[in-house]
């Protein structure tokens, strides 16, 4: 099983502290975000990686290289990247949707454990989400009582949410097929923005079943200075 992370983009909104740097490689801890994500992956026994780079995409190839790490790593370049959003990221890495494969950013941060749980769940495509919880700038996720995903993304009312989509995620090779069909579509008609929106394209389609995965463990997203300074009072406190 290979997986897939989105490391391209600016992240203007972490200024300054991506200003020179990409947001991969902010340290979280005593090690970068990538770091946590790839160690995560070689623990839950992922050993084959696919990174869509731009921004700074040197610096993120040249530190990965400097680790060595047991995990063969295919790096594919967003070369739009200034004036384009995530799923044109995910587009230029087309050739690798296949399932099953585990999808995420490169800004959430997360230990072994949700890896591990959604590997662990029989269902080919799995996405965990913190029940009960609503933030005005998350994604969010509506699950039926089947379990089953309906519905993906920040628009998703608090009255209507079943609670935070982690933004971590096993896919099945239904699913893959079904995203690169949406993505295909998205990027001919000029509907670039947040993969949550594809990926609720996909699950609107009654044919693809996702399962919704409550998970406890930790894991959240950095978008913005808060966040940052959020996830480094969070990991120090829970895992250091």
């Amino acid at each position: 099983m290979k997986a897939i992370i989105l490391a391209a983009g600016k992240s203007t909104r972490l200024y300054p502290l991506t200003s020179s740097l990409p947001k991969s490689l902010l340290i979280i801890g005593d090690k970068t975000i990538i770091d946590h994500q790839i160690e995560s992956l070689i623990e839950a026994d992922i050993h084959e990686l696919v990174i869509v780079v731009g921004y700074y995409k040197e610096k993120i190839i040249d530190h990965l290289a400097e680790k060595k790490y047991p995990i063969v790593i295919t790096y594919i370049e967003n070369d739009r990247y200034e004036n384009s959003h995530p799923i044109t990221s995910l587009h230029f890495a087309k050739a690798y949707i296949e399932g099953p494969l585990i999808f995420f950013h490169c800004d959430v941060l997360f230990t072994a454990d949700v890896i591990k749980a959604i590997l662990a769940n029989p269902n080919e495509s799995v996405m965990p989400y913190r029940e009960n919880v609503w933030d005005e700038e998350a994604g969010k996720i509506i699950v039926d009582s089947d379990g089953r995903v309906r519905e993906l993304g920040k628009h998703i009312d608090e009255n209507r949410a079943t609670g935070e989509y982690l933004q971590v995620a096993k896919f099945g090779a239904d699913f893959c097929r079904r995203l690169i069909t949406v993505l295909d579509d998205r990027v001919r008609d000029g509907r670039d923005g947040y993969t949550i929106e594809a990926l609720n394209d996909v699950v609107q389609d009654d044919s693809i079943r996702a399962i919704g995965l409550p998970f406890n463990g930790f894991a959240m997203e950095i978008d913005m200075i808060d966040d940052y300074e959020a996830a480094q009072k969070a990991w120090n406190e829970k895992i250091l």
